[in-house]
């Protein structure tokens, strides 16, 4: 048995979710936005992928991480301009989660997880695929 996760889906998910007290509050769009850093993240997405881990009995040599490719939302856009509109983040945001993402991938894959792209394409539909 395998298990696969969409990584760009659970590290947003991981990295927006609550307050990091390690983090800041900048400007945005006129709003005030909390960047979360990456150590924060990190320890979120640690305990939801080992709890799906021990859920199925499997270990990270058994999984695919599926990061998002380069230009991973290209072809939805040239169908749809407004596809995924109006989730713009500050810049902060950006850093911390790449700074996650690569961290999270080099973890699990120095333990024996495959990871899998395809540029131009979402993770969801690489998984789908």
């Amino acid at each position: 048995m395998r298990l696969a996760f969409d990584i760009s889906s659970i590290v947003w998910s991981c990295l927006l979710g609550g307050t990091d007290i390690e983090g800041k509050k900048v400007e945005f769009e006129g709003k005030s936005v909390q960047v979360n850093t990456a150590g924060y993240g990190y320890e979120k997405v640690i305990n939801l992928m080992v709890s799906a881990l021990q859920e199925v009995g499997v270990t990270p040599m058994d999984c695919l991480l599926v990061p998002e490719g380069l230009n991973s939302k290209a072809p939805r856009l040239m169908i749809d301009k407004l596809y995924k509109a109006g989730r713009g983040r500050p810049q902060e945001c950006y850093v911390e989660f790449q700074k996650l993402r690569d961290n999270l991938i080099d973890v699990w894959r120095s333990m024996g997880a495959i990871v899998v792209s395809q540029d131009n394409v979402e993770a969801d539909d690489v998984l789908a695929w």
